[in-house]
């Protein structure tokens, strides 16, 4: 028997970490019970999501000024007709379209906050007109707020002066399931870039390559695989153009857990950090910025906490990048790859860091909506 319908809510089916995320909650979810609705474009996880037995329903979110009424019908008529318990809107795109939908049909909604990027509620306000507003009425109306990071949950609350006890942080996790017999590198040679191939990763792709490029100076053996597609990619073919007979682009995958099981070092920002250390391979953060760090026993925790941004560690030179995998041997792999992923499988895993409303809280906010309304 069904514990509930939940419906998630975000843009697109395609390569990214929200979307895997949201794969992993979806496989979660299902496996204690709930019946999962996937409301976004389809993409090349769609088979990923429906072998898991999630009903896709393929809707183009639209950016709006102000709410998207039209939309926000057809989606009330979907909560209707799957009967959905409670919504979780992983993506401020679709805020629009699914907030008003949610209120006009009484369901709760739990609002995620994904980025750590700081500034992105001042480029929707300033790009579409109201979204001061909506951002405000959305937040407070919200049954629960889960963020990633203490910064994501300062920056909402001083923005929105929202209550503290809204907010629940639920660091981003993975299903460790997925994960099973890793293969640990023995030597360094196998590098692997995972990044969407956009603008606002043309410095942190630069500075892999970059690295790469270093390394293959010191060992004329090393590969590099780049998984991802963009719109910089001619921009990244010139970077490679000088090492090409050592580099594959493959493009935007739906595989990427079986791709870095194949590399000995990912280079990668995020939830993909997340995903080299569940797969115990040595994991390079490559920042927004183009500061580098090596994800180590010593600083796993801390890396986490903002997460994998590499915001808030020490940067490291490439050079010394360069000496550290140069002076690894076997042994040395095996301990930092084994140690990182006890870290992670004790404090990242989704089994652990889930949340659902009970159907008190859905009674509840039914009848406070009853009230505002």
């Amino acid at each position: 028997m069904s514990k509930g319908n939940i419906m998630l809510c975000l843009l697109r089916l395609d390569i990214g970490g929200i979307e895997t995320y949201v794969l992993s909650q979806t496989k979660e979810l299902i496996s204690r019970g709930y019946n999962i609705v996937i409301l976004a474009k389809d993409g090349i996880y769609k088979d990923k999501f429906q072998s898991l037995g999630a009903t896709c329903i393929n809707f183009e979110f639209r950016f709006s000024q102000g709410y998207d009424l039209k939309q926000s019908k057809k989606i009330e008529d979907i909560i209707q007709k799957y009967e959905i318990d409670e919504v979780h809107i992983h993506q401020f795109d679709c805020i629009t379209a699914v907030f008003p939908a949610c209120i006009c049909s009484n369901t709760p909604y739990i609002a995620y906050v994904h980025t750590g990027i700081t500034g992105a509620y001042n480029w929707f306000e300033e790009s579409f007109t109201g979204y001061d507003t909506i951002f405000n009425m959305y937040f407070t109306l919200a049954e629960k707020i889960i963020a990633i990071t203490d910064d994501a949950v300062n920056e909402n609350q001083n923005k929105y002066n929202i209550n503290k006890e809204k907010y629940l942080i639920i660091p981003n996790s993975i299903d460790f399931s997925e994960f099973s017999n890793p293969i640990i590198p023995k030597k360094i040679e196998n590098f692997l870039i995972i990044s969407r191939l956009d603008e606002e990763k043309k410095v942190s792709l630069k500075n892999s390559i970059n690295i790469f490029k270093a390394y293959l100076k010191e060992n004329e053996n090393a590969k590099l695989v780049i998984v991802g597609d963009g719109t910089i990619k001619n921009f990244v073919e010139e970077e490679i153009k000088e090492i090409k007979e050592n580099v594959q682009i493959l493009g935007a995958r739906n595989d990427v857990i079986d791709i870095i099981k194949q590399n000995d070092v990912v280079i990668a920002l995020n939830r993909c950090i997340l995903e080299a250390v569940a797969s115990k391979k040595i994991a390079i953060i490559s920042g927004y910025d183009g500061s580098n760090n090596i994800i180590i026993p010593e600083n796993i925790k801390k890396a986490a906490d903002l997460n994998f941004s590499g915001k808030n560690l020490e940067n490291k030179e490439i050079t010394e990048i360069i000496e550290f995998l140069k002076k690894l041997n076997e042994e040395k792999i095996e301990e930092i790859v084994n140690q990182n992923y006890e870290f992670a499988y004790e404090n990242l895993n989704i089994k652990n860091n889930l949340y659902l409303l009970d159907k008190n809280a859905r009674k509840q906010y039914m009848y406070r909506q009853r009230i505002i309304f």
